[in-house]
Protein backbone atom coordinates (compact mmCIF):
# COMPACT_ATOMS: atom_id res chain seq x y z
CA UNK A 1 0.00 0.00 0.00
CA UNK A 2 2.89 2.87 -0.66
CA UNK A 3 1.90 4.32 -4.12
CA UNK A 4 -1.51 5.67 -2.76
CA UNK A 5 0.45 8.39 -1.60
CA UNK A 6 1.49 9.75 -5.20
CA UNK A 7 -2.86 10.34 -6.18
CA UNK A 8 -3.53 13.87 -7.38
CA UNK A 9 -6.54 14.12 -5.44
CA UNK A 10 -4.24 14.02 -2.20
CA UNK A 11 -3.07 17.24 -3.44
CA UNK A 12 -6.47 19.45 -1.82
CA UNK A 13 -6.18 16.98 1.79
CA UNK A 14 -4.74 19.09 4.34
CA UNK A 15 -1.15 18.42 5.47
CA UNK A 16 -2.09 17.34 8.89
CA UNK A 17 -4.86 15.00 7.81
CA UNK A 18 -1.95 14.11 5.16
CA UNK A 19 0.25 13.12 8.27
CA UNK A 20 -2.44 11.05 10.09
CA UNK A 21 -3.17 8.85 7.30
CA UNK A 22 0.00 7.86 6.69
CA UNK A 23 0.31 7.25 10.07
CA UNK A 24 -2.67 4.95 10.29
CA UNK A 25 -1.92 3.65 6.68
CA UNK A 26 1.29 1.78 7.71
CA UNK A 27 0.08 1.11 10.96
CA UNK A 28 -2.73 -0.92 9.54
CA UNK A 29 -0.76 -2.43 6.28
CA UNK A 30 -1.05 -6.23 7.02
CA UNK A 31 -3.03 -6.39 10.16
CA UNK A 32 -6.41 -8.34 10.02
CA UNK A 33 -9.91 -6.04 11.01
CA UNK A 34 -10.06 -7.18 14.32
CA UNK A 35 -6.41 -5.99 15.04
CA UNK A 36 -6.75 -2.97 13.01
CA UNK A 37 -10.14 -1.61 14.12
CA UNK A 38 -8.56 -0.34 17.71
CA UNK A 39 -5.82 2.12 15.29
CA UNK A 40 -8.71 3.10 13.53
CA UNK A 41 -10.55 4.01 16.45
CA UNK A 42 -7.64 5.81 18.06
CA UNK A 43 -6.69 7.34 14.93
CA UNK A 44 -10.52 8.62 14.78
CA UNK A 45 -10.36 9.63 18.20
CA UNK A 46 -6.83 11.81 17.84
CA UNK A 47 -8.61 13.41 14.68
CA UNK A 48 -11.40 14.61 16.93
CA UNK A 49 -9.33 15.76 19.60
CA UNK A 50 -7.42 17.72 17.07
CA UNK A 51 -10.05 19.00 15.43
CA UNK A 52 -9.52 17.54 12.14
CA UNK A 53 -12.69 15.76 10.85
CA UNK A 54 -12.70 14.06 7.18
CA UNK A 55 -15.45 14.61 4.75
CA UNK A 56 -17.90 11.90 3.07
CA UNK A 57 -16.04 12.46 0.00
CA UNK A 58 -12.54 12.55 0.82
CA UNK A 59 -13.01 9.30 3.04
CA UNK A 60 -14.38 7.62 0.38
CA UNK A 61 -11.58 9.12 -1.92
CA UNK A 62 -8.92 7.72 0.40
CA UNK A 63 -10.43 4.48 0.49
CA UNK A 64 -10.38 3.93 -2.52
CA UNK A 65 -7.03 4.83 -3.03
CA UNK A 66 -5.89 2.40 -0.45
CA UNK A 67 -7.84 -0.51 -1.91
CA UNK A 68 -6.43 0.76 -5.23
CA UNK A 69 -2.67 0.18 -4.15
CA UNK A 70 -3.54 -2.78 -2.25
CA UNK A 71 -3.31 -6.31 -2.64
CA UNK A 72 -6.31 -8.43 -3.10
CA UNK A 73 -5.74 -9.40 0.32
CA UNK A 74 -5.16 -6.12 1.61
CA UNK A 75 -8.49 -5.12 -0.36
CA UNK A 76 -10.20 -7.69 1.17
CA UNK A 77 -9.33 -6.45 4.94
CA UNK A 78 -9.80 -2.88 3.84
CA UNK A 79 -13.18 -4.22 3.35
CA UNK A 80 -13.92 -6.20 6.02
CA UNK A 81 -12.67 -3.69 8.15
CA UNK A 82 -14.89 -1.02 6.94
CA UNK A 83 -17.66 -3.55 6.96
CA UNK A 84 -16.91 -4.02 11.02
CA UNK A 85 -16.60 -0.07 11.15
CA UNK A 86 -20.07 0.66 9.53
CA UNK A 87 -21.79 -1.93 11.80
CA UNK A 88 -20.70 -0.51 14.70
CA UNK A 89 -21.64 2.90 14.19
CA UNK A 90 -25.80 1.36 12.94
CA UNK A 91 -25.58 -0.32 16.75
CA UNK A 92 -28.02 1.16 18.73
Amino acid sequence: MSDWKQDERLKHIAPEKLKMLEKLASGIQGKSPKEAMPLLMAALSTAKAKGLSFTTEEMNMIIDLFKKSASKEEAERIDKLLQIFHQMGTKS
